[in-house]
């Protein structure tokens, strides 16, 4: 387990911990008890890893590894399309960066659009209470349903969404029946 814990970064407590839950039980040497991770196991740890680094919990990514239409290269292939998403993103906010530090110099001027070039608001802080309230399974027919509108749609529903918002920041302070009878 330690030459794992060396070869991945992890420490060996880690390890321990996704034995205990289910998430990676190597075979067990029965001659001295030591985990031995074979070369499958060491592809599952890859995957595991990859999930943690797009922010899956291990709740989360034991359900997707254990469900039967598992496919580990449609996966990969998805998990790479996010880092790329998010090294674009990163490399966006760094120009961004340089170009408000030359901007405070005198060296450059930006737009107010300009401003805010790679900050990305699509993280929902909030899905994993509304996991823990309805369950995994609303959650993810909420995701596929807003997952299968156009763009234009996604941004008509934003558009929506962002008026209600805003409306209802205009009377959180009013009355509820003096805004019933507007």
């Amino acid at each position: 387990m330690k030459g794992v814990a060396e070869l991945t970064g992890l420490s060996v407590r880690a390890l321990q911990h996704y034995d205990k839950i289910g998430l990676l039980s190597p075979k067990r040497n029965l001659a001295n008890g030591y985990r031995e991770y074979s070369e499958g196991d060491l592809d599952r740890l890859q995957q595991i890893l990859f999930f943690r680094q797009c922010g899956f919990s291990l709740e989360r990514i034991e359900k997707l590894l254990s469900n039967p239409r598992f496919d580990r290269e449609k996966a990969l292939e998805l998990q790479k399309k996010n880092l790329i998403l998010e090294k674009e993103r990163i490399e966006a906010m760094l120009i961004t960066l340089e170009r408000t530090l030359k901007t405070m110099r005198g060296e450059d001027s930006m737009s107010q659009r300009e401003k805010f070039k790679g900050f990305d608001f699509s993280y929902n802080p909030y899905e994993e209470e509304a996991r823990q309230l309805w369950g995994d399974e609303t959650v993810e027919k909420s995701n596929d349903f807003i997952a299968s509108k156009s763009d234009r749609e996604r941004k008509d529903m934003e558009k929506t969404l962002d008026e209600l918002f805003r409306g209802l920041a205009e009377i959180r302070d009013e009355d509820p029946d003096f805004v019933r009878l507007r």
